[in-house]
């Protein structure tokens, strides 16, 4: 929610990966059926690969293995549950809210522990190789979440 309802501030937040914008004030009526609108547009969502391959990164979420470089990382469970909640639709932002809730199944975790774990597992998945450009398979998004790029 926002009071600030430009085009240009509307368009910006869109482009982040918004799901919906909306400007104050506003009827709670309006609010709650577009909560329920998201909801439904997201609920029941699966990851469609059963493995990612990617800038020499390999997830088999089958087996809750992983390799970097062909070398064998150790991710904890609630790295996976942030990369399957990140999984959902790559490319899109996932508030840290969300976040949250699918890894450490708690809203109460600090948005700092969510950073934290967020940055092992970015250091994790970096290539060892120097020559490989590779600008991050997860992406910070300042004050809303992360997303993964679209491999």
């Amino acid at each position: 929610m926002s009071g600030n309802y430009t085009t240009e501030s509307i368009v910006k937040t869109r482009t982040l990966g918004t799901n919906d914008y909306i400007t104050k004030p506003f009827e709670p009526i309006e609010f709650m059926a577009r909560v329920e609108s998201v909801t439904r547009r997201v609920a029941g969502r699966k990851i469609k690969l059963a493995t990612l391959t990617s800038n020499g990164i390999l997830f088999c979420f089958d087996r809750n293995h992983g390799t970097v470089d062909s070398q064998n990382i150790d991710l904890h469970l609630t790295e996976w549950d942030a990369m399957k909640a990140l999984l959902v639709d790559p490319g899109v932002v996932v508030e840290c809210s969300i976040l949250k809730e699918h890894a450490w199944g708690n809203a109460k975790v600090t948005d700092a522990a969510v950073h934290m774990a967020t940055r092992q597992l970015r250091q994790k998945l970096k290539p060892d190789s120097s020559e490989l450009e590779h600008k991050g398979l997860i992406r910070a998004h300042r004050g809303i979440g992360y997303s993964i790029s679209n491999y």
